[in-house]
This record gives C-alpha cells, structure tokens and sequence, in this order.
C-alpha cells in the first residue's frame, strides 16, 4: 500500500488491467477482526502498473501484504463489480416473521435456483447483491437436487460457477444441495449471512471449489450451526419441549462448510468468519431430501477429496476444523436438540471405498495457511490425516485429536502427522489497534513494539498442541516465540491444556528447527493462569519421543512432565524451565477399565519410587457406569495399584504400544476374603469381536509369575495384593505399527473380584518396603553434537495454483462414428494432443504418473490387423505400465478383430462389462476410457461406449493427482 495523498495506490499479485475505474474493490482484514474489511472504489491512474490500482481515499486499518517469517500474510483483494447485476428491492428496515430481533434490515432479497434437467447451467461474471432470505431455499445461487451435472450426468459441458461476485447478501453465497462434479470457481463471497460456500445434505461429493474468496461471513438464523448465541438460545421453534439448546450446538458459521469429504478444495481463501474458515464435517447419514442416498456411516469413512493451498485467517474461532457432524434425527422428548443441531461424537477416519474393513486412507491436506485466529489455527480429528505444507502465524495451537475411542483411536493403527510446516509466533504482521475486536489486546510484543495479541495476550501460545495421538510433528520450523510480559509461557510445543485424556507415548518430533524461540516445550506451572493444577491424567502423562534429539539435545529421548515417576530414571536430565525431564527408557501404556465403583482415584506406584505415587483420577471426570485410566509406564518393571476407596469388583487391563514380549507386573490392591476370576482375551476393536479367551490359573508363588508368561496371577495375602504380568504377545507392524494393540487385536486381562469388605484399599504400607527396588539407570543418554542443517521446513510454504488436477480429453471414433460430426479423435492431456501422426486403426493409450502428471507412456495397439497386437497391450498394462498411473483409452476404427486378453487387462484398470466389449456385439462402435492402476479403484475412472452410429465416445474431465 502506498499513500499517495488524498488517495491510495495498491500493489497487486496479480495482473488486473481488466479492473476499470469506478469499479468496487474490498480488501480482507488481515487482523483477528473480520470486520477490518474496507470497500473502495477505483480511480483513474495513468501512472499504475498492470499490477497496480489507485483507490479513493485510505484505509483505515492495517492490510498486510508482506510475506513474513515464512508465512504468506499478503491479504486479498476481491473484486465486487461485475457488468451483469442481479439485485433484488429492499426495504429500509427488516418486517414480519424475517428474523428482526436479530437483523435490523431487510433480509427478504431475491434468489437464483438450479434445479434438475436442466441442458446446461453455466454462471459466469455476474454479480448477485441483495440476494437471498432467512428462509430455507432461498440463496443467491442454489443448485437443488441437480444430481449429477458433470460427465457422469451426460453433459458433455460440465455445469460451472465462475467469476460470480455475492456480497451484501441474506443467506449464504452458493449452495451445492444434492448435487455432484459442480465448479465453482473464482468467485467472491462477502459480507453474508450464515455459512457462506454450503454443502448441504452430507450426500454431495466430487464438487471443486477452486481459487474462491470468502470474507465476513456473519452469524444467520436459518440452521442451528449458522446461529450465534443468541440465536442459538432465542431460537426454539426446532427444539423438543421447553429445552434450551447448549452453545455447542451451533456457533459454527463457517465460509466453507463441507459436509461430505470426497470434494475438493484448491486456492480458496477464507478471509473472515463469525466462528471458522473451513469446517469438514461428517453427516451419520445424508439428512433432508437426501436422506438414504448413501448408507448410514459411510461419509465418516469416506477419503478426502483434493485439499491444496487453501488459506484461512481472521475468523473469530479457528482456521480450520475437522470434526463433528450433525443430528440427523428429529428432536424428542430422550433427545430434545433440534434436528441438524452440531453434534459431537462423528469422527472422520477414512478408507478405501469408504469401507472401514479395507485398508486406510490418509486424509491429506496439503498447503494450508492461517494467521490470526482469535481462538485458534485448526483442529483436525480423524484417523490418518497428514497436515503438510502449512504456515501458521500469530494463533495458537495447531492440534490434532484422535478418533476418540479407548486406547486413542478407534481407527486402529492411524496416526496424524504435521511435515513440512512453518510456525511464527509473531510475525511483522502487527495489526492495527482500534476496532481490533474482543478478546484481542494491543500489548508489547517481543520486539519492544506493540501490536494486536489474540486471547488477550495472556494465554500461553503454542505452536503445536501435543493430545491424544499418535501423532507426529516432522521437519517442522518455528520461529519467533518470545516469552514476553504480555505474553508469557509461549513455546513451541505444549500439550492440552486440563487435559483428563491419554497422550500416546509413541507421539513423536523429528528434524525440527527453532529460531527464536525462548522455551521449545512448556508443560506448564501448577497453578498458573490457564494451566490449572496440572493434576488431569493427561497433564499428568504429557509426553513425547524427540526420534532425533533435534528438540532436546538427546537423540531417541522421550520428554515428559517432570513429576511422572512411572517414566522417571537416574539417567533423566531436569528441564525446569520447561517442567520436563529428559529420559531414556522403553515405554509403553497401559490402558485400565474399572467398574463397581467407579469414584475412586488410582494410585500407580512403581516399585522403584514408592515414596512417589502417581496418582490418577480417570479419563471421565463424570464417569458412569465405568472408569478408565491411560499412563504411561516404563516397561519390563514393577508396580502396584492403590485406591481411595474400596477396589473396583471389575478391572480390565489393555497393554497398549508394548512390543513383543515386552511386560509390566502389576499387583492390586484388594481386602482380605477377597476371592477371584481372572482371564485373557483378545479383542478386534475394527470387527467389534472376541476371541482367544482362556481362564488364567493362580501361581504357586510370585517367582512363578515373574517367570512367566502372563498366564497366571498370585494372591499375596500378607500384602493384599493380586499379582498378574501383563506382557505383549504378538509384535505390531505395517500397518499397525503405530497402533495400541499388536497384529492379532488388543490382548486384555479381565479380573472379576469378589469383594467381601469395604475397606479402603490402599495397601502402601504393607507393599513396601517389602517389594522396594533400587532405581535402575535407564539407556545411555546420547547427546547429539551435530548441527542438523536438513533440520525444519523447505520454506517459504508458497504453492502454486495450478497442478493440483490434470485436464484430460479422451476422443474416440469407432467405425460407425468416422463420419458423424463432433470432436476429433484423439487424448489430450493440459492441452497437450498424443497424436501419432496417423490413425492407427485399434487402441491409442496415453500413461499418466497420478502423482506429479508426468506422461509415462504414447503407444498405440493395431489389434485389427495384428494378432500379436493383444498379448502386446496385455502385457504392457499388466507389466510396463508402473503402480498409480492414470490409463488413457481412445478407439479408432475396429479394435476387437484381435482383441481378447487386452480386454481382460482392461478390466484390471477400470473397464467394465458390456462397454468394453461393445465392438465384439456392435462393429466399430466407439470406446473410451479413463482408468487407472493402483492399489484402489479411485471415483473418477469413467468409460463411455454409445451405440454404433451415436458417437464419438468423449471424456472430458479433471482428474486429481495423487500425493
């Protein structure tokens, strides 16, 4: 921005000799305030580049466009005047049932619908402004129940939305409902009501929102997430009764609200939200008219869709949200929410076709940028997700969230990982001081300068928040995190904060890279402000595996809170200023499930530090009928178990991450009489099975348990303690190596007590010091002395806008179709043609890499003419052609004279009955294919094959690239 008195010259990006004077520009906000989004319009300017534009006046606020410490913050500029406008007329103020406690105008404009059977739909460089209602139907653009409008729905020209501009608009900016294979693209969203880029039913899939803008999207009436909280709490028409609905159920108006994860989102840009930049949740079933298109469960387990270079900053609550679904059930009486309320519980872990008995599929979301979220920079739930290519400055805490069940995940093996990421803790972003909103302060920064600080400059900013896992940060750079008086406790990594739930201690950092940052891992001070009493299980059990020492110092050490004595050694180095120690050791974790009753905390004691009990209150701070319990524990040693209360009746004991005939021993505290049947059984978490269950006999002694293989317990009754050795049988690899349980499933010890006391079962001063240990030393502690120049991010994290999908056009002309009109024959790939020269009669087949959309492969099949021309194709599909590659297939002329194993062979990437086979039942009719090798059958593989004389056979389409 340059100041050119009394007006302002803008430097763009981008080429924009097309904007003209007079023309309406909004800039973004680049604070945590959406509301710092100013409208200008534009004047001649003889001297402007073509990159260049001078506006009418100044902005008030800081609009940043610099790319600083790594992370592009340059704020967008949205173009709002189009030549064609269609508008609605308003009244000066809002009337009748529209809503006007809430909205002081008109909220009744106008609206543009799409509905199916339609020839073609396509929108282009229209600008749509007081459009739509708080009504539900009723948006500036809405595609209703069109289906398909893609190939797969037989248009030759996919329907699209290109270069819209909807702003000042009553109810959202483009709504895909029950409708598939749509583009959007180009188009500017400001200043709406309610979520503005809407995919509605959970049902909708292979949708492209591409290099699309949103900015200041407000809260709206219509839908319990659109609502803010006193929307929420006002508005009750939906609920069951006289019940009050809970602020989790809505504040969730988001720019880009995807509701099923097979769409794609590329360049977008989120630029202001009353609650989050993009939100993917996951509808249990389709809801509204959608209702039983898809089965119930599949949109959770469904793989995610193209995510590339999207970006989201100055949203009230978070970037980016993965996580949650809707309610999909009317309300009643048992559950009063109202229908399509937020809901928690519906996690998104995907595999292959959707399937959670098939292999898994990582969800990756590749180049994402977001600054300056008030609240925070993303959370993402699910099973695998990869998170790389990021940037993230001046918000807290990127975290990842495991599916949620016991044990972590119940999506058995996945992790989440973070590559190949940027943090700033402050950046030359600074921000601008009025209007810069609540819960925002202007306070020193670490540069002695002032500038805007989100939660009010006090919360202890993280970069990475360590929680539930696995996960893993990997070649990671954070910069600029400076323990300051307006932000103290600042780190580079920390761990959720109160935090009742396990942590894996597999969670692991490797190839990180710190510059400028005073405390590389905070765990907190027990009593501070926004720590607590650091007294939660997982406050307790924070911890993570530094693989390389590139955060500590010491290659292969694992970091935990310095009070966990079940992972502590004399080998440990003190981290007082990060509440941490240092450690060497196996570790693993146990996983406890307690009943009968449910009230009491469990003391763990490791028999080597019995003066320091770790004492754990349950995962479930209002438990029901049952009560579970994750440490972390040193394997291949002792321990023993105390309680409050009387002992639990029902215990069952999970060894999680223990390798191979790795054990703890574990002696429960019980009164005397009592009595007890213990047994082991394995469990499929994934089936919901068990098997393998044996009764487990008692030993004649303690040494006959220590010698054993965890298939006996002994009863010490001078103690009161039951003695079992939990041990891992069976080894985890390939796909379960980062799993909980082994190859086989989890293994468990179930024991069934028969208590005849109430006695307090706390058998410390009988235990010891008669099962007292010396502290072993753990593993050498290997300090790294090199520097780790490969260390951190390839940085700067800027990614280019094209590449992400390939445009392929695959035209064939069978015998019957030589002559007819239509496109010419022939595969073009991004516009390039593979045409040979002549037209060999038979196959043309262009390979693709489904990675980086390289052609592997030109060749053609004369199988009309040359017997030998089958074996060939076979062969070349089967052997030649590598793993992951797209498959081209074009026909001209006759194809099947000798054509027999080739069509097997197509099969095998796609083809299917009878198309493939068409020129066997009809001479020279026309085929084409878009298929692919692999390990899966991707969504997009099509093949057309009209009835001779109805031809040419055309694909046309856009492929995603692989990762």
């Amino acid at each position: 921005v340059e100041s050119v008195e009394p007006d302002t010259v803008l430097t763009l990006k981008d080429d924009v000799t097309s904007w003209q004077p007079g023309d309406v520009i909004v800039l973004a906000s680049t604070d945590y305030n959406m509301e710092q989004a100013e409208e200008f319009q534009l004047i001649p300017c003889a001297e402007c580049t073509t990159n260049q534009v001078k506006i009418a006046g100044k902005p008030t606020y800081t609009h940043f466009g610099e790319i600083s410490g790594g992370v592009d913050m340059r704020g967008e500029v949205g173009l709002l005047t189009r030549n064609v406008v269609i508008t609605a007329e308003t009244e000066d103020s809002c009337y009748g049932n529209h809503f006007c406690e809430y909205f002081d105008y008109d909220t009744f404009g106008g609206h543009v619908k799409v509905v199916g059977g339609f020839t073609n739909v396509h929108l282009s460089g229209v600008e749509l402004t007081k459009m739509g209602q708080q009504i539900l139907g009723s948006y500036p653009v809405h595609f209703h129940m069109a289906g398909h409008v893609d190939e797969v729905g037989g248009y030759d020209r996919p329907a699209y939305v290109d270069e819209l501009s909807i702003h000042h608009c009553f109810s959202r900016c483009v709504t895909i409902h029950g409708t598939h294979g749509l583009m959007v693209k180009d188009t500017v969203g400001y200043d709406t009501l309610g979520h503005c880029f809407f995919i509605e039913d959970g049902v909708e899939q292979r949708n492209t929102l591409d290099h699309n803008l949103g900015l200041v999207t407000r809260p709206g009436a219509l839908l319990p997430t659109d609502r803010d909280l006193a929307m929420c709490k006002g508005i009750r028409t939906g609920v069951y009764g006289d019940y009050v609905p809970d602020s989790s159920e809505c504040l969730s108006v988001s720019t880009f609200w995807i509701a099923h994860p097979n769409n794609h989102l590329i360049n977008n840009a989120a630029a202001g939200s009353g609650d989050v930049g993009i939100w993917y949740l996951f509808h249990r079933e389709p809801t509204g008219p959608s209702q039983g298109a898809l089965p119930r469960f599949r949109a959770e387990h469904t793989p995610l869709g193209k995510f590339y270079n999207n970006r989201a900053h100055s949203n009230r609550r978070l970037g980016l949200m993965v996580d949650n679904g809707v309610k999909t059930t009317p309300a009643t009486e048992r559950n009063p929410a109202e229908y399509l309320s937020r809901m928690n519980g519906v996690r998104f872990h995907p595999h292959v076709d959707g399937d959670p008995s098939k292999p898994r599929v990582a969800a990756v979301f590749d180049g994402f940028i977001t600054y300056k979220n008030k609240a925070s920079a993303g959370w993402l739930r699910g099973g695998d997700i990869i998170l790389k290519n990021c940037a993230v400055s001046d918000s807290t805490d990127i975290t990842f969230a495991s599916e949620g069940g016991p044990m972590g995940s119940g999506d058995e093996g996945s992790r989440q990982v973070v590559r190949n990421c940027v943090f700033v803790g402050e950046s030359a972003n600074r921000g601008s001081c009025q209007d810069r909103g609540d819960g925002v302060s202007w306070g020193l920064g670490a540069d002695g300068r002032y500038r805007t600080l989100g939660r009010s400059g006090q919360y202890p900013y993280r970069a990475f928040e360590i929680y539930d896992g696995p996960v893993a940060v990997e070649n990671s750079t954070f910069r600029n995190f400076r323990v300051t008086q307006s932000r103290p406790g600042v780190s580079a990594l920390g761990f959720q904060l109160t935090n009742q739930f396990q942590v894996a201690v597999t969670s692991a950092v490797v190839n990180a890279k710190f510059e400028e940052v005073d405390l590389r891992v905070n765990i907190g001070t027990a009593g501070s402000k926004f720590f607590g009493a650091l007294n939660r299980e997982g406050d307790k059990m924070a911890s993570f595996h530094d693989l390389d020492g590139s955060v500590s110092g010491y290659v292969g050490s694992h970091v935990f809170n310095r009070g966990n004595y079940l992972a502590r050694n004399p080998g440990c180095v003190e981290r007082p200023d990060w509440n941490a120690m240092i450690c060497t050791g196996n570790y693993a974790m146990l996983f406890f499930e307690v009943e009968q009753p449910v009230t009491n905390s469990m003391a763990l004691t490791r028999d080597e530090y019995p003066d320091n009990p770790v004492v754990l209150e349950g995962n479930l701070l209002t438990p029901g009928n049952k009560q579970k319990h994750n440490p972390v524990v040193t394997v291949d040693t002792s321990y023993t178990v105390h309680w409050d209360g009387r002992a639990p009746a029902k215990i069952k004991v999970y060894p999680g991450h223990f390798k191979k005939n790795r054990w703890v021993r574990l002696g429960f505290c019980y009164p005397p009489g009592t009595t007890f049947s213990v047994s082991y059984i394995m469990v499929n978490r994934v089936a919901n099975s068990q098997f393998n269950w044996r009764n487990i006999p008692p030993a004649a002694d303690l040494a006959e348990v220590d010698q054993g293989d965890g298939f006996n317990y002994y009863w010490d009754d001078s103690t009161g303690l039951l003695f079992v050795k939990v041990q891992g049988h069976y080894d985890r690899t390939g796909e379960n190596r980062y799993s909980y349980c082994s190859d086989m499933g989890c293994e468990r010890i179930n024991i069934d007590a028969t208590i005849v006391s109430d006695d307090v079962s706390d058998c410390m001063s009988a235990a010891y010091p008669k099962y007292t240990l010396s502290p072993a030393p753990g593993p050498p502690m290997v300090f790294s002395q090199h520097q780790c120049n490969s260390c951190g991010a390839q940085e700067p994290i800027l990614l280019e806008e094209n590449g992400v999908f390939l445009d392929v056009s695959v035209v064939s002309r069978g015998q019957s179709d030589l002559g007819l009109p239509g496109q010419p024959y022939g595969i073009t790939v991004n516009g390039v043609s593979y045409w040979s020269g002549g037209n060999t009669w038979g196959y043309k087949v262009v390979i693709v890499d489904a990675h980086n959309g390289t052609v592997t492969a030109n060749t053609d099949f004369n199988t009309n003419r040359d017997p030998a021309a089958d074996a060939a194709f076979a062969t070349f599909l089967r052997q030649d052609v590598p793993k992951n590659s797209i498959v081209l297939v074009s026909v001209y002329g006759n194809a099947v004279r000798h054509a027999q194993d080739c069509l097997h062979a197509l099969m095998e990437v796609g083809a299917e009955e009878p198309g493939v086979r068409m020129q066997n039942h009809a001479y020279g009719t026309s085929y084409a294919l878009v298929g692919f090798k692999g390990g899966y059958r991707p969504n997009w593989i099509r093949q057309v094959a009209p009835p001779a004389g109805s031809g040419p056979a055309v694909i046309q389409g856009r492929i995603p690239l692989m990762y």
